[in-house]
C-alpha cells in the first residue's frame, strides 16, 4: 500500500468549536470590498436605503447621512464574497438627534445575521466597531440601521475585508477566531506552536475590556481613558489607567474563585504591582505568577493560584522599589479573565454577561476514509506541547466508541503513554523512561501481536500479545467519548500516520 500525503491540514480536518475563541496569530487583509466606504465621493450609487420610500440619503462633509421618517431604517450594500471565507467588517456611526440605537448585520440577502447586538450613541457621540463573521453566501449584504427610533445618523469609514492567516505580511494578532475555525497559534517570535485545543471553560468576568464599568473599584487617584489604544487583538478599545499615590484599580468578588489573567502593557510606568506580586514589563519578570509577551509591548499576566476578592487589584510604580510615591504615571490594561481550573486557558471576551461567557471545547478529528488508511497494521504519531493534566488525550484513534481504541496520554511516573483497547480489554499499556512534564514526540505501532512506542527518540517499549480492532476515525486532542479529564490544553504542532508498522529504529529516528 503506497502512503498519501496532505499538505494542508484543513483538507483533511473536521473540526467545530461553538464559540469564538483567541490565539495569536499572523493576520493580514485582503482589498477593500466596499464602494465609497469612505465616502471620499459624493456620488451615493453604491447605497441602498433598506426602505427606499422613507428613507433620505445625503452627503454630508465626507460622511454619509441617513434620515427616515421610519424605525429600523438605514442602508445596505451587497457586495461579493466567498463561502466559508472570514472577513472583518468596520464601520463607524454618529448619532444625529436624541439617543440613537442601532444594530449592524451581515449575510445572505433574506438571511442577515445580527453582528453586534444593540449600540447606544448619544447624540453627537461616534462609535467605531469590528465585527468579524464567516461569509455563507457568494453575495453578503451589509445592512446598518437604527433601532426602535426614527433612523437619523452619520456613517463612515465602513470597510469588508477577507481576513488571511499566516502570510508573510501579517502581523501577529490575538485574533478572536468565528464559530468553527480552527486556531493554529504562534509565539511573540513568530515561531508556529501548532493546532490549539482546549477544554471547555468560562470566563467570569463580567466586563474583560471596559475598565470604565463599575465592576471595576477604581481609587480616588486613578482614571481610565478606553478609546484609541491599541489593543492585543488589534482593535482600539484598550484600557489607559492614569494613576498617582499608588492608586489602585481592582474587581471586589469573593464569592468568585479560579485563575486571574490579564493584559498589561507598559506607559510611563512599566513597574506593575498584581494581586500583590511585581511585575516588570521591562525585564519581563514575575516575582510569582507568570508573564507571558504576546507582541506589540503587550503581556499577559497569570496568577495560577485560587484567589477571590480583590482578584483584579493593579498598581504602578515609577521604578523597580515598588515603594510608595506620589508621582503620577501610564500604563495600559485589556483582556481581564477569571476562569476556574488549576492552568490558564486561552482569553474569553466578555461584554457584560455577569453569569459569565464560555467557550466551548475544541473538537477536531479525521476520518480514516479520507486518506490510505491501513487495518491491518500502522504507526501513528504526534508532537504535542500541553499546558493541562496528566490524564489528557492528545491523539487517538476509535471505531467510534471506547470498545475499539488507541491513544497516546499526557503521563507521568507509572502511568502509560500509550494504550490499546481491542473488544473492551486493555490488550497493551506502553511506556518509556523518558521526561515529559510539558510535551513530548511519541510514535506508536498497531499490529495484531505488535504493538511498540517510542518517546523522544528513547529506547522502544514493545507488547508482542493482543489483537487490534477497526478503527474508523482520528481524534485529535481528546478520546472518542469527549470525556472532559481526557480532553488535550495544549497544541498539536504535528501529527503524522504510516500505513505500516515502523521497525523500532524507525520510531526512534522519528521521535528525535
Amino acid at each position: 500500500m503506497g502512503t498519501k500525503v496532505n499538505s494542508n491540514y484543513e483538507s483533511l480536518l473536521t473540526f467545530t468549536r461553538a464559540s469564538k475563541g483567541h490565539a495569536l496569530r499572523p493576520v493580514s487583509y485582503g482589498d477593500e470590498l466596499v464602494e465609497n466606504g469612505d465616502f471620499s465621493s459624493t456620488d451615493l450609487s453604491d447605497w441602498t436605503g433598506k426602505t427606499p420610500a422613507t428613507v433620505t440619503l445625503s452627503y454630508d462633509a465626507g460622511r454619509l447621512r441617513v434620515v427616515s421618517t421610519d424605525s429600523y431604517n438605514g442602508v445596505y450594500q451587497d457586495i461579493t464574497t466567498v463561502v466559508g471565507g472570514i472577513y472583518s467588517f468596520t464601520r463607524t456611526v454618529e448619532g444625529g438627534t436624541g439617543t440613537l440605537r442601532f444594530r449592524t448585520f451581515a449575510g445572505p440577502v433574506g438571511g442577515l445575521v445580527d453582528l453586534g447586538g444593540i449600540s447606544t450613541i448619544d447624540n453627537g457621540a461616534g462609535s467605531t466597531e469590528t465585527f468579524i463573521f464567516v461569509a455563507t453566501s457568494t453575495t453578503t449584504r451589509i445592512q446598518l440601521q437604527s433601532w426602535n427610533t426614527i433612523a437619523n445618523f452619520h456613517l463612515d469609514n465602513i470597510s469588508l475585508k477577507e481576513v488571511l492567516f499566516d502570510q508573510p505580511d501579517g502581523t501577529l494578532t490575538l485574533f478572536e477566531h468565528p464559530d468553527d475555525v480552527p486556531r493554529v497559534e504562534y509565539d511573540a517570535d513568530g515561531n508556529r506552536l501548532g493546532l490549539l485545543v482546549e477544554e471547555q471553560r468560562t470566563n467570569l468576568v463580567t466586563y474583560s475590556e471596559d475598565f470604565t464599568q463599575s465592576f471595576y473599584i477604581k481609587d480616588a487617584n486613578v482614571s481610565v481613558t478606553s478609546s484609541n489604544n491599541a489593543a492585543p487583538s488589534g482593535v482600539s478599545n484598550a484600557s489607559l489607567i492614569t494613576a498617582s499615590d499608588n492608586g489602585r484599580i481592582y474587581a471586589n468578588n469573593a464569592s468568585l474563585t479560579g485563575v486571574v489573567s490579564v493584559f498589561v502593557k507598559a506607559g510611563t510606568f512599566a513597574n506593575l504591582k498584581i494581586k500583590g506580586n511585581n511585575v516588570d514589563l521591562v525585564a519581563k519578570t514575575a516575582s510569582a505568577g507568570t508573564l507571558e509577551e504576546v507582541g506589540g509591548g503587550w503581556f499577559r499576566y497569570t496568577s495560577e493560584e485560587a484567589t477571590a476578592a480583590r482578584h483584579f487589584q493593579i498598581q504602578a510604580y515609577p521604578d523597580d522599589t515598588y515603594s510608595s510615591h506620589t508621582q503620577t504615571g501610564t500604563y495600559y490594561i485589556w483582556g481581564a479573565q477569571l476562569e476556574a481550573g488549576s492552568f490558564p486557558t486561552s482569553y474569553i471576551k466578555n461584554e457584560g454577561t455577569s453569569g459569565g461567557v464560555t467557550r466551548s471545547a475544541d473538537v477536531a478529528s479525521i476520518p480514516v476514509a479520507d486518506f490510505g488508511f491501513n487495518h491491518n497494521e500502522g504507526t501513528l504519531f504526534v508532537n504535542c506541547l500541553h499546558f493541562g493534566d496528566a490524564s489528557e488525550r492528545p491523539l487517538s484513534m476509535s471505531d467510534g466508541s471506547n470498545t475499539s481504541q488507541a491513544f497516546f496520554k499526557i503521563a507521568t511516573g507509572s502511568n502509560p503513554i500509550s494504550q490499546i483497547v481491542t473488544a473492551g480489554v486493555n490488550v497493551a499499556q506502553l511506556d518509556t523512561t523518558s521526561a515529559r512534564d510539558s510535551g513530548y514526540k511519541a510514535a506508536m505501532t498497531v499490529k495484531e501481536n505488535d504493538f511498540a512506542v517510542s518517546v523522544d527518540g528513547n529506547s522502544v517499549a514493545v507488547d508482542t500479545n493482543g489483537g487490534i480492532g477497526t478503527y474508523s476515525i482520528i481524534h485529535i486532542g481528546r478520546r472518542q467519548d469527549g470525556l472532559a479529564s481526557t480532553i488535550f490544553n495544549g497544541h498539536i504542532k504535528s501529527i503524522k500516520y504510516y500505513p505500516r508498522r515502523l521497525t523500532n529504529a524507525q520510531l526512534q529516528d522519528l521521535t528525535s
